[in-house]
């Protein structure tokens, strides 16, 4: 990921951020306070600011890098967000599942996600139909800290918790 100042005279982006076209495409941004989310094809970037100016503000934590179904990597993630209380919350689509991270106290590599909502296991990623366990293409998702809402595109619902989810 570059960041690029002064993209175009004028009314253009004070900054843009090119991502390696062999890598992956970006596919959602989201800001959380002063922290910004950025998914990639396998991957999601967190910064702890909105970059302003310059390559030299960089990636403070990653997530995923390539596709597959372990509990630190992802399949085709549409959406991050970061919750106020500093979960790293990534709606896995192509995995059929939503990982969630606890975000470090230090810029890090997210490893081994603590928690998946919508399968059994941090392994399995089948596609379910809609039962109170399964997710089928999550696409998108939020939370307040306290409820979890997430897309479940696949099954043609949006599946509410209460009480944000910790435990497989």
């Amino acid at each position: 990921v570059n960041a690029s100042p002064d993209y175009q005279a004028g009314d253009g982006p004070d900054v843009v951020l090119t991502f390696n076209a062999n890598a992956g495409d970006p596919v959602s941004v989201s800001i959380h306070g002063s922290r910004m989310a950025v998914v990639e094809d396998h991957s999601v970037y967190i910064y702890d600011t909105i970059p302003t100016t310059s390559p030299t503000q960089g990636i403070n934590y990653r997530a995923g890098n390539l596709p597959d179904c372990t509990a630190g990597r992802m399949n085709g993630p549409r959406a991050a967000y970061i919750s106020p209380l500093g979960h790293v919350i990534v709606a896995d689509t192509n995995n059929n599942r939503v990982l969630i991270w606890n975000l470090p106290a230090a810029p890090d590599l997210l490893r081994d996600a603590a928690t998946v909502v919508g399968q059994p296991d941090k392994v399995t990623c089948t596609a379910g139909s809609a039962s109170d366990q399964s997710l089928s293409e999550p696409t998108s998702i939020w939370s307040d800290g306290t409820k979890l809402i997430v897309v479940d595109q696949g099954n043609n619902r949006v599946l509410i918790w209460n009480r944000f989810p910790v435990g497989d």
